[in-house]
């Protein structure tokens, strides 16, 4: 082999070498960053703030970007073992609200093992059942400002039990006062009516029913009013709601829930999970809360963080057979 031909494969594997150290950079390189990023998902996420009318579903639709790349395994494909992970997760949290996002963020980690994108939904839901327990209170103050001004924006009651004739009872009328405060504010928004057929003695008279009976004789127009009248459970209200939305209402946007003061944290959760799950599961933008406005009633324990968890594992587990 001549003097050139030895320097030219010399250079050549110079060469070689440099390009392959150079991929071997490159992969650490990347190793090093995907590690980094499951650490910040696994943790840090869960110490995001939230507080005041900040729309809660922003972290959702920043979510959605992150799992463009993610295999599209069904996010609600459980099986026996992230059942268990799942309830898990929820009695834990049931035990101690104030759980550290370390705690939490164990727990979601063994579900992102197992499936990624159930555990980012869990993730999600978790950080806004923490803000619920930790930072949030309903709004018993005022009306709320700064809300839509159009028909985006709809002022949605929860039905309350009727009498045994099918009468509205006064925590219920109580609430629509509040509704009518608000309506008069606002006046182009739609009032969402949810409740069904809950009296003893009267099987034609739903909760929903009766309340737009009672809206129509205090002004409200009727094109402005949604009934929703197959509910019996505060998770039904959110899916046969959300559903109505969804299906005729493509122009609400935006929710401002009315109840009583001890249950707007059931109702902010479901309504939230229910609406994360359309869009990871769907890929479905549905109307979100925004605000609320809650009349006072002291005692019930209705709506605490153990009714929370039990509606949520009726939910999201018991149905998911």
């Amino acid at each position: 082999m001549g003097k050139k031909s030895r320097r030219l494969l010399k250079k050549i594997r110079r060469r070689r070498i440099l390009i392959e150290n150079t991929i071997v950079f490159l992969v650490l390189l990347f190793i090093m960053g995907w590690i980094i990023g499951a650490h910040r998902t696994g943790s840090e996420s869960l110490d995001r703030p939230y507080g005041g009318k900040q729309v809660v579903d922003t972290m959702a639709k920043e979510l959605l970007g992150t799992l463009q790349n993610v295999e599209k395994a069904p996010v609600f494909s459980y099986d026996e073992n992230t059942r268990k992970l799942v309830k898990n997760l929820i009695g834990d949290f049931e035990a101690n609200p104030a759980m550290t996002k370390e705690e939490m963020g164990s727990r979601i980690k063994e579900i992102k093992d197992v499936n990624y994108r159930l555990g980012t939904f869990w993730e999600q839901g978790m950080i806004y059942w923490s803000y619920l327990n930790n930072d949030y209170e309903p709004n018993i103050l005022a009306v709320p400002e700064g809300l839509p001004e159009d028909s985006s924006l709809a002022i949605v009651v929860l039905g309350y039990q009727l009498a045994g004739n099918g009468s509205l009872q006064q925590e219920c009328i109580k609430r629509l006062e509040y509704a009518l405060e608000l309506h008069d504010r606002y006046p182009n928004s739609y009032i969402a009516l949810t409740g069904g057929p809950t009296a003893a003695w009267n099987d034609s008279a739903t909760e929903a029913g009766k309340m737009g009976e009672w809206l129509l004789e205090h002004g409200v127009l009727a094109e402005q009013i949604i009934l929703e009248e197959k509910a019996l459970s505060t998770s039904d209200n959110a899916i046969y709601l959300t559903a109505i939305f969804e299906e005729q209402y493509p122009e609400i946007t935006s929710l401002v829930t009315v109840t009583s003061d001890y249950h707007q944290r059931l109702v902010h959760l479901l309504f939230y999970m229910v609406s994360l799950e359309e869009k990871m599961e769907r890929g479905v933008d549905t109307p979100v809360v925004i605000a609320d406005y809650s009349n006072v009633v002291k005692g019930p324990t209705f709506g605490n963080i153990t009714t929370q968890a039990q509606f949520v594992e009726i939910l999201w587990l018991d149905e998911k057979e």
